[in-house]
């Protein structure tokens, strides 16, 4: 019995620490920052969220309130789809 609680233990561990690494992280822009990234979903009003790394496994979201200036940055391919990269500077 005591083997078996450790085995669940162990997948609880190495399962719980893998989901809480693809958690993204939410970073909320000042004046002056710039990022380039792909934008999630639509915007929404006055706030536009950036992913920067859009083909990594650990999400980092970048939140731009108005007003911001966006311009297209190219494209990249991940796991054979192209995503579209913008650079956006908070103003």
């Amino acid at each position: 019995m005591f083997r078996v609680v450790r085995y669940f233990s162990s997948l609880a561990l190495l399962f719980g620490s893998a989901l809480l690494a693809q958690v993204p992280q939410i970073k909320h822009a000042a004046a002056g920052d710039v990022a380039t990234g792909e934008v999630l979903g639509s915007q929404q009003g006055d706030q536009l969220q950036l992913a920067l790394n859009p083909c990594g496994p650990n999400q980092i979201i970048v939140v731009f309130q108005k007003p911001y200036n966006i311009e297209p940055a190219g494209t990249v391919t991940c796991n054979g789809q192209q995503k579209t990269l913008v650079q956006v500077v908070k103003q």
